[in-house]
């Protein structure tokens, strides 16, 4: 859930960029950030993911009178992208209509982990978070557990993940935290997580979620435009969870949490040597693929070749 380390106002390369303004370099980078991704926000979501404080107003002044931005960004139907990839734009249709049919689902299924025995919070991240979901997305989650029972509350959620598969719905629970963990540590505090953060929608847990983002109001210092999501009223948890949470605390289930850890922890840690797979007590961090150390490396190198465009 990292990609790169904020930027406010910092011009990156040193270029001759002395004319263009820190709202201006902003704008380029969350281009740049969503270029990666292949990925067309529309003004208002641009503006959302600046790292200086703007209007959508000030954002659309810059995009219209910026020889700056004009050199390097197009604007098409709200949408913006670098000059080039106006493709980009009708593709956002495509995955914005591919998001609709993927939502109810993603919802259907969030709450109802959100309901299992230690199950704190449930928010949907990744493409579908911001609706740029492709035909064959996976539904990346990201949950909250109850402190010392993080093992065994991954092996209930990989049971609705095994039980949606047939359905052709692919349930990524692929970052999940224990309560006493909620403050991410300086390792996660970074542009893209930051971004994570903003952008995830919460599905079950409101109450977890807004003690979540309490404990990392650091992410705001790089989104200072971003509002988070509203959050609704919790549904109390069902007499049944608990009951099981309650026998859950005695002793033998202390033992089995342990041995669910250490087989887990050994399988997983065998799986991958990515440095941003974390496995403990505390932390189930399954980002076995390097995706963010590759993902921060090409964001800045978009940045650099937008900033070089009128070098050429």
């Amino acid at each position: 859930m990292s990609v790169a380390r904020p930027v406010a106002g910092d011009p990156g390369p040193a270029l001759d960029v002395a004319e263009s303004e820190p709202l201006d370099l902003a704008i380029l980078r969350a281009v740049a950030f969503a270029d990666v991704f292949d990925h067309a926000p529309m003004v208002r979501e641009l503006r959302r993911h600046l790292t200086v404080v703007a209007s959508v107003a000030e954002v659309e002044r810059r995009l219209a009178g910026s020889p700056f931005l004009a050199e390097r960004l197009a604007t098409r139907a709200g949408h913006v992208v670098a000059t080039g990839r106006e493709s980009l734009v009708e593709r956002r249709a495509t995955r914005s209509e591919a998001s609709a049919r993927l939502w109810p689902r993603a919802r259907r299924l969030g709450r109802l982990i959100g309901r299992l025995p230690y199950v704190r919070m449930v928010a949907v991240t990744g493409s579908l978070a911001v609706d740029a979901a492709g035909q064959d997305a996976d539904i990346d989650l990201f949950i909250v557990v109850a402190d010392g029972r993080l093992w065994l509350a991954r092996a209930h959620v990989i049971a609705v993940v095994r039980l949606a598969a047939p359905a052709g719905i692919r349930l990524c629970p692929n970052y999940l935290l224990a309560e006493a963990a909620m403050e991410l540590d300086d390792g996660d505090r970074t542009y893209g997580t930051a971004r994570e953060i903003a952008q995830m929608v919460p599905v079950a847990g409101f109450a977890a979620y807004e003690r979540f983002l309490a404990r990392n109001a650091w992410y705001r210092a790089m989104q200072p435009n971003q509002a988070p999501a509203r959050a609704a009223r919790d549904e109390r948890p069902g007499r049944v969870r608990r009951v099981v949470e309650r026998i859950g605390r005695a002793g033998p289930f202390d033992r089995l949490e342990r041995w669910e850890m250490r087989r887990k922890v050994r399988r997983l840690r065998a799986a991958t040597r990515s440095p941003e797979a974390r496995y403990d007590a505390q932390r189930c961090k399954g980002h076995v693929e390097g995706h963010a150390g590759r993902a921060a490396t090409a964001v800045e190198a978009r940045f650099r070749a937008l900033l070089e465009a009128s070098c050429r």
